[in-house]
């Protein structure tokens, strides 16, 4: 039995996203390159099927954060950065299970039974520190909220004014279901370990820029 083609973050965006967000296909596809260059999502080398950034929990839960932590192309990189590495209030999310925003935000994607109780999905920008919400309503059970904020205490650069982004529960779920049915087998939840990783690959490429800046002295 010929097994089915994975679907491409690109083409989900395009017919799907782009839609319910109120985006044009190029406007996330142009997030999607950046994320890429930067590593925080991968793509397989080469043409055809098999190929690209495939459509899995964790890059739809990057380009979701991409696209709630910035507005401009600019800042997109740096935002997804900061935001997907939030730390849970309480150590980890009661829900999930997961120690930081981006990694609970897979973990919802990847079981439409997560995304079942996951009510609303918000991020705050400007006013202080970063921060990012997930409100669950769960049947029988009292509604809980899983917070998120930067593990140090200094003040990001935006303005004070506060933007709120938010992603609602039908598009959680109705997300959850489509990489699912897109995908041959079960979803593998991303760890934390994957984040750690591409955080301190960050920091060394940062690291890398400063030694060979052409203003620092010989």
């Amino acid at each position: 039995m010929r097994q089915r083609s994975q679907a491409s973050l690109k083409g989900l965006s395009g017919y799907y996203l782009a839609r319910k967000l109120d985006m044009t296909p190029d406007s996330l596809y142009e997030r999607q390159r950046a994320l890429t260059r930067a590593g925080l999502i991968k793509g397989k080398e080469g043409w055809g099927p098999g190929s690209g950034v495939r459509a899995t929990p964790h890059s739809v839960a990057m380009l979701l954060i991409a696209v709630m932590a910035a507005d401009s192309l600019s800042d997109v990189v740096e935002s997804t950065k900061r935001y997907a590495w939030l730390k849970a209030e309480r150590g980890v999310c009661p829900i999930t299970g997961k120690k930081t925003f981006g990694s609970a935000l897979v973990a919802i994607l990847a079981s439409p039974r997560l995304a079942q109780d996951a009510h609303t999905i918000r991020v705050r920008r400007g006013g202080g520190l970063p921060s990012a919400n997930i409100d669950w309503i769960m049947a029988g059970e009292d509604n809980t909220a899983s917070s998120y904020f930067k593990a140090d205490k200094r003040k990001h650069p935006w303005p004070m004014l506060e933007v709120e982004a938010s992603l609602h529960g039908f598009l959680l779920r109705e997300l959850a279901g489509l990489l699912l049915a897109t995908h041959p087998g079960r979803w593998d939840s991303a760890t934390e370990e994957d984040f750690e990783s591409m955080k301190k690959s960050s920091r060394e490429e940062l690291e890398d820029e400063r030694q060979h800046h052409p203003t620092r002295k010989k």
